[in-house]
């Protein structure tokens, strides 16, 4: 049974936008980077950090076409446990997409709340 409905990529290319033409209305972007904001907010409320947020990880809700859903888990981490926020590794090897990539992960730094944000910039 499937969950989920279109993503972003997706949706623009339903309606004909090419890479060089993105015109989908600027409300229309809103409205989906703060469902999309808020998706992320859950993940974090349960505990995980996404390491690789980027447009094709999001998809509409199928049961509530005003909601967004975090899509691809693979690069997740937990970042609370038992007792409470998990400390920072010295080194962490590369992982997600080089294009949506934070700063961070371009010097071997852990990935923080702030990072899965930044990635949502890109």
């Amino acid at each position: 049974m499937t969950l989920v409905g279109i993503s972003l990529p997706d949706l623009k290319k339903k309606h004909g936008f090419s890479e060089k033409i993105q015109k989908l209305a600027v409300g229309c972007y809103l409205s989906f980077a703060i469902k999309a904001l808020n998706a992320i907010r859950e993940l974090y409320e349960a505990g995980c950090l996404d390491r690789d947020i980027n447009e094709g990880n999001f998809a509409i809700t199928l049961a509530d076409m005003r909601r967004i859903s975090v899509l691809d888990f693979s690069m997740c981490r937990r970042c609370k446990d038992k007792e409470g926020i998990r400390l920072p590794r010295r080194s962490v090897a590369f992982r997600g997409s080089v294009g949506y990539a934070p700063l961070s992960y371009h010097t071997s730094r852990e990935h923080y709340r702030k990072d899965d944000l930044e990635c949502c910039i890109y």
